[in-house]
């Protein structure tokens, strides 16, 4: 952090440092890996990339190898987003990843933290219309909800999700 700091003093750019964690990591292990960030000045979390896990996944991916994405990781990934959202007392801007494929799934994000979203395979499977169809849906839940402010949803269901089993 103190190089950091002494470079963008001296006139280079300060780019952000987005640190991304697995959905694999163990639960106790949240808060001092939540710590560090903080020590060191992470700007945000990406949570999370693909699982190695298989517990709960109902579906024909549940049987390949490797890292799992997409729709079979959207409830674990969401609860462990709610997880670290709730460590981190929304300090840290987290990135919501992990089978968001409609809009409903990335108001699911941002209700269980997320400050922005990561689309990668629901864009292969959905195509480009997905983020207009997520902009819609957000739209529409704001004004039917009175809000102005994706900011003013953004982590009220952190206690549900982080509740859900990972």
């Amino acid at each position: 952090m103190a190089t950091r700091t002494r470079l963008v003093n001296d006139g280079a750019l300060r780019r952000p440092i987005i640190v991304k964690i697995a959905p694999d990591i163990a639960e106790e292990d949240i808060a001092p890996i939540v710590e560090r960030f903080f020590a060191h000045g992470v700007d945000g979390i990406a949570v999370s990339n693909t699982t190695l896990a298989r517990n709960g996944v109902k579906s024909a991916s549940a049987k390949e190898a490797g890292g799992l994405s997409g729709q079979p990781l959207f409830k674990r990934s969401t609860a462990m987003l709610a997880r670290v959202y709730k460590e981190t007392g929304g300090k840290i801007p987290l990135i919501g990843i992990g089978g968001i494929n409609s809009g409903r799934q990335a108001l699911e994000k941002i209700e269980a933290g997320a400050t922005l979203l990561q689309l990668y395979t629901g864009l292969v499977y959905e195509g480009p219309s997905l983020i207009g169809e997520i902009k819609s849906f957000l739209t529409e839940t704001l004004k039917s909800g009175g809000q102005t402010s994706l900011a003013a949803i953004r982590g009220r269901h952190a206690d549900y999700w982080a509740k859900q089993p990972l």
